[in-house]
């Protein structure tokens, strides 16, 4: 069975670097994780969004595909919204709104709020 390669100009599609993973990779991220664990346990987790928020630009910075870099645009409030309804609803449901939905809503927001920079 033969595959065929999607050609773009001289170059096959999907060739390059691409450095996706190895973006949480590094001490720096580490300590940052840590920090930013410390200052949501400290706050009760209600600083949970803006930590989020901190981690994910601080991770699209590091993200190479191809040699693009990503951009994250979202903000705190927005994933307030979503990490409040997540909360309401699997309390609620007593869990059963988590295991069936709820635990990929924040890869959803991640997902939706990346561009090209």
């Amino acid at each position: 069975m033969n595959q065929e390669v999607a050609i773009a100009g001289d170059e096959a599609y999907g060739t390059g670097t691409w450095k996706i993973l190895m973006a949480e990779a590094g001490i720096d991220m580490f300590f940052l994780r840590w920090g930013l664990r410390l200052i949501a346990g400290m706050t009760l987790f209600l600083a949970v969004p803006w930590t989020t928020v901190m981690y994910y630009n601080a991770w699209s910075q590091k993200v190479n595909i191809d040699g693009k870099s990503l951009k994250f645009t979202g903000n705190a409030g927005g994933f307030f919204m979503v990490w409040l309804k997540t909360l309401a609803l699997s309390t609620i449901t007593l869990t059963l709104y988590w295991w069936l939905r709820g635990r990929k809503n924040k890869a959803r927001w991640v997902d939706s709020n990346l561009s090209w920079a």
